[in-house]
């Protein structure tokens, strides 16, 4: 759905808190508080958003430091946006975020909200509100010049004058302005001084995992949905000892997610002690590589679930196909 011709078509901003909305510390040096202001005085450090040819609409949704996320905090953004995007007005959504786990909201949007055309953009900063060279209102001008551009649909991350795509975007540096990749695929675009340039598109993602393959849970959010699945993650490494693996065993955990050595190796602790659980309890166990970039040879590991995406997606990833699996069977055992 498009703005009806003539309207001023509405952008909606979403805030859900992080560093971008964070204050300094007085009492310790380089310190700051994430996620202390508000979505209105975001937008009052930003006359520029006044001239652009947009109506805004701002929400505070959530009021969080993003390493405290969880899947209710995402299934409050992802319904937010979903019901912002359905309006005819509404040209685009963006949303403020931190940006220590935006790559996993990112991915969570991706994979839940239906495809579409219109554009949502996750924005962040890495300087707190206050900082006397904060990046966090020029990232949201820019992601707001973005939302508006009509090249970008889908879900993309705006930062330091980048445009990310959700199924590439990683934070690579703790404290860099420039902290987000998209590693060899590169960046969407760039925006400098308001005018966007776009690169060639690089190639599509893992087709299993396009957009929208996790709508469901958007679908039948007015029913009971089953507990989110806990899922652990675990990093083969030199020197493994399987007293990591015993311990995550018995903490009830619903599955496991192993970042790999290489091109899906693991160390030989490890890998017996994976098959020993796995015949024992039958827990959902599902790998990925450790390596920033590049996906694992699923043939090599035919054994095992194996997802082509870094870590932090992949844990994510495998939830979201554990939840799905017990929606499902709650399905089944209704219409028994």
């Amino acid at each position: 759905m498009t703005a009806k011709q003539g309207a001023t078509p509405i952008l909606r901003i979403l805030a859900t808190g992080g560093t971008i909305a964070g204050q300094r510390d007085a009492t310790a040096s380089g310190g700051y508080h994430a996620a202390r202001r508000d979505v209105t005085q975001l937008l009052e450090a930003v006359p520029q958003l006044h001239g652009l040819p947009a109506r805004i609409q701002a929400q505070q949704l959530l009021q969080k430091d993003s390493k405290d996320m969880d899947p209710q905090d995402w299934l409050a953004i992802a319904t937010a946006t979903w019901q912002a995007l359905q309006d005819p007005q509404v040209t685009a959504v963006v949303i403020t975020h931190g940006t220590d786990t935006l790559e996993e909201t990112a991915w969570f949007l991706h994979r839940v909200l239906p495809a579409q055309h219109k554009p949502v953009v996750l924005v962040s900063a890495m300087r707190p509100a206050d900082a006397p060279d904060a990046d966090g209102p020029r990232n949201l001008y820019d992601g707001c010049v973005a939302a508006l551009d009509g090249r970008f649909c889908g879900v993309v991350a705006v930062a330091a004058g980048e445009v990310h795509a959700a199924q590439y975007v990683q934070k690579v540096h703790p404290w860099a302005l420039r902290a987000f990749s998209s590693g060899v695929v590169g960046p969407l675009g760039q925006i400098q001084g308001g005018a966007v340039t776009l690169h060639t598109a690089g190639p599509e993602h893992d087709a299993a995992m396009p957009a929208g393959g996790h709508a469901w849970l958007l679908q039948c959010a007015a029913e009971r949905l089953p507990a989110p699945p806990v899922v652990g993650w675990l990093t083969s490494h030199a020197g493994f000892d399987a007293r990591w693996l015993q311990a995550l065993a018995g903490a009830g955990l619903d599955g496991l997610l192993v970042a790999t050595t290489g091109n899906g190796t693991l160390h030989h602790n490890l890998e017996i002690a994976l098959q020993q659980l796995a015949r024992q309890t039958g827990l959902a166990i599902a790998l990925t590589s450790r390596c920033a970039f590049g996906p694992i040879n699923a043939a090599a590991r035919a054994r095992w679930t194996t997802l082509a995406l870094p870590a932090a997606k992949a844990r994510l990833e495998w939830q979201l196909q554990l939840w799905q699996r017990s929606w499902q069977a709650q399905q089944a055992g209704k219409a028994q």
